[in-house]
């Protein structure tokens, strides 16, 4: 198994359960009246390790940022400053992170669903050879596959919430598909004329398509589809 693969796999893993024991833990805190010392305790400590397992793998770094906020605003530990603050509103918070957790998680598992049936279990080194077509010059490009966070139709990009602040390259209405690419933070849809095999880089190469969606980008820019 690749290690990326591994890693994401093994973290959907940890962060369900640890969602799982918060969600049962807020669930248990009375929903009037202040949570006892042990309550925000039990609390406390999934969202806490949460936090932290996240900020250590690069693609739970959001989900880091949700719950440190969180732990922030949870009810203090020590009963001075539990008293402080006695009344104020902590409940919403703690539902809408754990929603967007969720979500968040859920985007995740399809992302690692999609690496799995493009082979990156197997072989992290495997990517994937695109044609763009006749439009952008004919060009196949070789993406490797944990590069991809995603696929779409042409009409399904618009209206996906997701997609929302990808830098589109080629021309949609000429493609046949949309592939979501995410390169060091910077993230793309490459519109394509059509998606060819999955192979390695050394395949590309000696079947004469040396090029990597990370060369052209660079030569060629961003275009407005």
């Amino acid at each position: 198994m690749s290690r990326r693969f591994a890693v994401l796999k093994h973290f959907l893993i940890d962060s369900r359960r640890l969602l799982v024991e918060a969600q049962a833990a807020f669930a248990a805190i009375a929903p009037t009246g202040a949570p006892t010392y042990d309550e925000v305790l039990r609390l406390y400590r999934p969202v806490h390790s949460l936090k932290g397992m996240s900020s250590m793998v690069e693609d739970g770094r959001p989900l880091a940022r949700a719950f440190h906020a969180l732990e922030d605003g949870l009810p203090p530990l020590l009963p001075t400053a539990r008293n402080e603050e006695a009344g104020r509103d902590w409940r919403p918070l703690v539902e809408r992170t754990f929603a967007w957790g969720e979500t968040y998680l859920a985007l995740l598992e399809k992302k690692l669903d999609l690496w799995a049936k493009l082979g990156a279990d197997e072989n992290e080194n495997r990517g994937l050879l695109v044609h763009l077509g006749s439009d952008l010059g004919g060009h196949h490009l070789w993406i490797p596959i944990t590069w991809i966070v995603g696929l779409w139709g042409r009409d399904d990009f618009a209206n996906d919430p997701t997609a929302q602040g990808y830098d589109q390259v080629g021309i949609r209405e000429s493609a046949t598909d949309g592939i979501g690419i995410e390169i060091h933070a910077q993230t793309f849809v490459l519109w394509v004329a059509q998606v060819g095999s999955v192979c390695t880089r050394l395949d590309a190469v000696q079947a004469g398509q040396a090029m990597t969606f990370k060369d052209w980008i660079a030569t060629r820019g961003t275009q407005a589809a």
